[in-house]
């Protein structure tokens, strides 16, 4: 590798396969289930009994993750809740939060126990509870969040399916999408101030009660969270599952459709909305035998369920996202934010 190649030039998703490559063990561990090789939301340990350990880890920085007009207890909030929502994606339940915070040495004390309390109000409202962490000072406001559940083996619901993917299975989502990406076009274009647009991008729920009953039900093949967009996320689990998936347009249940309709008119496509990343809902693939479980055994309006697509075609050469607009498919390339 050319020492004068930066990451920026080398994209946020190859930097991550770069590490991979050091990381990963090829050694025969029968405790690590999913680790670094395995390019999944989380970690996993085997910790007897049936059950699995499920770990994972995200920062947050003030310049990157909190837009004019969000609060220091909102950041709080997002940064805990960002972190739940990888845990909840597996079917698992939350036990226990972690968090280093990196501070400034000017930085208000005011601020810091708002960020805290933000911090609290989450894990409260998701039955959990900061055990441990760590403060050191840095140059900007930084915090990583470590989060730890627990799953049963049979029910963990990882993103390269271990029960192969066939054509026909179908894609469901939870909530609404597109909100962080209306919150952002719509303050832009001066239709909502910054700190509603704040307020929306911040306030994502991690969706535990959705995931732990399509967990406990088996229905699913494989699942992550929408942290990026829904085109990103879904080429992922079509890369990975080595299949072409289709989503239909019409389907796709954005959130605030009026205002979406306005922005359309300034220029704004759909799939600008399902590019953007932030919405923290979960996309499912749904083995396509239970689909007439589901619908009997949950009711899709109180678990916010929707079904977007199917999967279209599998093989080694299948890896592709459409979208369907009702008239013609066209290839939804995934874009999505990139850090680097």
């Amino acid at each position: 590798m050319s020492n004068n190649l930066t990451i920026s030039r080398l994209g946020e998703r190859k930097t991550i396969n770069k590490l991979v490559e050091i990381f990963s063990s090829k050694e025969d561990d029968k405790v690590v289930v999913l680790g670094a090789c395995d390019n999944d939301d989380v970690a996993l340990l085997d910790i007897g009994k049936g059950y699995l350990l499920v770990s994972t880890t995200d920062t947050m920085t003030i310049s990157t993750h909190k837009p004019t007009g969000a609060t220091f207890r909102q950041f709080g909030w997002y940064a805990t809740a960002a972190n739940l929502s990888d845990i909840a994606c597996k079917g698992a339940v939350p036990i226990g939060m972690m968090f280093a915070f990196g501070i400034p040495r000017d930085f208000y004390i005011d601020d810091l126990l708002e960020v805290a309390k933000g911090i609290k109000d989450c894990t409260l409202r998701y039955k959990t509870s900061v055990i441990g962490g760590d403060t050191k000072y840095n140059r900007e406001f930084t915090l990583t969040g470590v989060a730890l559940g627990r799953v049963r083996k049979n029910e963990f619901i990882p993103r390269r399916a271990r029960k192969k993917v066939r054509v026909g299975d179908l894609i469901y989502t939870t909530g609404k999408i597109g909100k962080a990406a209306y919150a952002f076009y719509a303050c832009k274009e001066k239709m909502i101030s910054e700190k509603e647009c704040a307020k929306i991008m911040m306030c994502i729920k991690p969706r535990f009660s959705e995931c732990r009953k399509i967990a406990s039900l088996n229905l699913a093949k494989s699942s992550m969270d929408l942290s990026d967009s829904l085109a990103e996320c879904t080429t992922t689990l079509a890369c990975m599952n080595q299949c072409e998936i289709t989503l239909y347009e019409k389907r796709l249940p954005f959130y605030n459709t009026i205002g979406v309709e306005k922005l359309m008119k300034k220029g704004i496509t759909k799939e600008d909305l399902i590019s953007y990343g932030g919405d923290f809902e979960l996309i499912f693939i749904i083995d396509k035998e239970k689909d007439e479980v589901l619908n009997s055994k949950i009711d899709k309006k109180k678990y916010k369920l929707s079904r977007i697509g199917k999967v279209t075609s599998v093989g080694k050469d299948s890896s592709q996202v459409y979208l369907y607009d009702g008239n013609k498919r066209k290839i939804l390339e995934p874009r999505s934010f990139q850090h680097f």
